[in-house]
């Protein structure tokens, strides 16, 4: 009975590094390549030396499954270091002979050759390694030239025997479906990344296209003999290509979105963005209403981020107003407890009740052509300045 606890110690043992490499992996989501590897060598290496500190006897064959673990993951280095540990146990607690033992662990090496090349898989390289420890273990202890006939009876090697192919079977059941889920986390992950680099592109695409779309309508107005366009319309397309590199810069960044904040009047914002949309009002047909406070309303924001919101409200409410008969745009502005307020009214068809809270969501659009980002990004960055952002439904 004791012999059987010890085994199922040592096997224990013997598979903590794979144990504790899965577990790094799927609760940490650390999937970088070197820092993998190093952390199974070490994990392999030191499972090793604790193995042999224990000086193993009836355990001997189960000890050597870290060496085992080495050959499946790969490792060159620690395969070599737990084979020299092993070959230094071997010599130093039973008197083994040092050249056979370097012939046995070097024919177990070389089953990295076609295993790295994809020649044999790991159920070969189970039952390869077996069959070479299990020849190599019958040997050395019924041979008294090159082993030891004193250090184990038949009864024993009969056990070790039968008790080493039997771990080594679970093992690698064991090491199969750690290594699964270790590759199902990892797909996991590549798709996460996936999905955020297209929620990025998608984001880019959809806020690039509006100062563009600014540029190219006064591009289409311009009148290069007239000083007027010159004067006006180039301080605009010169703003708007600044606001493109600025949403170019996040997409490099690949963060959250960065904030230069400053102090800036709100009504002087939304009179800007007013102006800078003129062509597209004047196109619909929209008549603008301000409503906006005498009194200048200074707050601590990023002027570009915020008329990014803007402009992309305010193009919501003039495409909302595409088939009204009434097109009114009213923008107004408030305080109420040391808070600010900006209210975009249109006169359009409106959002039903049920959809109120999916248009939050990213990639929900109603819209043809559309991207669905647009809100979602618009409520980033207002969340950024530490605001809020509402929508209200038809009644």
């Amino acid at each position: 009975m004791e012999f059987f606890v010890n085994s199922i110690i040592c096997f224990i043992i013997a598979v903590f590094p794979t144990l504790l490499s899965t577990f790094y992996v799927i609760y940490t989501r650390s999937l970088e390549k070197k820092e993998r590897s190093l952390c199974t060598d070490m994990g392999i290496i030191f499972t090793q030396y604790i193995l042999v500190l224990a000086k193993p006897k009836l355990t001997l064959l189960i000890a050597s499954i870290p060496f085992l673990i080495g050959l499946l993951e790969k490792r060159n280095v620690a395969s070599i270091c737990t084979a020299l540990i092993l070959i230094y146990l071997s010599c130093e607690n039973y008197n083994f002979n040092l050249i056979f033992l370097i012939i046995e662990y070097s024919l177990l090496l070389l089953i990295l050759v076609p295993y790295k090349y994809k020649k044999i898989s790991k159920y070969h390289v189970s039952i390869i390694y077996t069959a070479i420890k299990l020849i190599s273990f019958w040997i050395l202890s019924f041979n008294d030239k090159i082993g030891n006939v004193n250090v184990f009876s038949k009864h024993q090697i009969f056990m070790i025997s039968i008790t080493f192919i039997v771990a080594v079977s679970i093992f690698t059941f064991f090491y199969d479906k750690c290594k699964s889920a270790t590759n199902l986390f990892m797909t996991v992950k590549d798709i996460e990344e996936n999905r955020q680099i297209k929620q990025t592109l998608f984001t880019i695409s959809h806020e690039i296209k509006n100062p563009l779309a600014v540029c190219k309508g006064y591009l289409d107005m311009y009148d290069y003999n007239n000083p007027v366009h010159a004067k006006k319309y180039v301080a605009i397309i010169s703003s708007e290509i600044d606001k493109a590199l600025v949403i170019l810069q996040d997409f490099l960044n690949l963060t959250k979105t960065n904030l230069k904040k400053e102090s800036l009047d709100i009504n002087c914002l939304i009179e800007d963005c007013v102006e800078n949309l003129e062509l597209l009002f004047k196109s619909n047909g929209i008549v603008v209403k301000e409503d906006l406070l005498d009194d200048e309303i200074y707050v601590y924001g990023d002027y570009n981020r915020l008329q990014q919101v803007l402009v992309n409200v305010i193009k919501n409410a003039v495409e909302a107003m595409e088939d009204s008969d009434k097109k009114e745009l009213i923008l107004k502005t408030s305080i109420e407890k040391r808070k600010v307020f900006i209210e975009i009214m249109d006169t359009g068809k409106g959002i039903d009740p049920e959809l109120i809270n999916k248009i939050k969501d990213p990639f929900y659009t109603t819209k043809k052509n559309g991207t669905g980002l647009g809100v979602p990004f618009s409520i980033e960055i207002i969340t950024a300045h530490d605001g809020e952002i509402d929508f209200l439904a038809r009644e």
